[in-house]
């Protein structure tokens, strides 16, 4: 629960953006969620997110030790079958 949001018709979006701790460099977010549906306001809403890997840091595991990443690989999904992240 990230707590109450407050949305009007000049504030209608909400993008949020998260480090998965304590990995080295793993985050998840959201961005531009409108939480409108059949045109009124919604008073609750959930938002299923991905994990990511931020490609800074050279661990391969959730609790990985710092390793820096020099230089940065690319912003990638973490899934599954991509590694033994797990």
């Amino acid at each position: 629960n990230i707590g109450t949001l407050r949305f009007d018709s000049n504030h209608r979006y909400v993008t949020s953006l998260s480090k998965i701790d304590p990995s080295p460099d793993w985050f998840t977010g959201i961005a531009n969620i409108e939480p409108v549906r059949d045109g009124r306001w919604l008073k609750r809403f959930t938002v299923f997110v991905l994990p990511f890997d931020a490609g800074t840091d050279g661990g391969n595991y959730y609790a990985s030790s710092n390793s820096p990443q020099v230089p940065p690989n690319v912003i990638t999904r973490i899934t599954r079958s991509s590694s033994s992240r797990d």
